[in-house]
């Protein structure tokens, strides 16, 4: 087995940054808009970092899963052994 990379297209890395983008600029939003209404709650800002550490996550495993880095990974290992 050896290394292979496969590159995806520009678009798909374009689209991850815009996707980006918006997630952190609607999460900055949310929390100002609670904090102005004063509907904020301590158990409202442990459920959004509950979600960003979610979203972060999943935001990882597509990055990973474009630049087919669990496969390099997986097909190095599998020559060490």
């Amino acid at each position: 087995m050896g290394f292979f990379f496969i590159q995806a297209p520009r678009i798909v890395y374009l689209l991850c940054a815009l996707g980006l983008f918006v997630y952190q600029s609607l999460d900055a939003i949310d929390g100002k808009q609670a904090r102005r209404t004063k509907t904020s709650s301590p158990l409202g800002e442990l459920f959004d970092h509950g979600c960003d550490s979610i979203s972060t996550g999943k935001i990882n495993m597509i990055m990973l899963t474009i630049n087919n880095t669990e496969l390099a990974v997986l097909d190095l290992t599998l020559e060490q052994l």
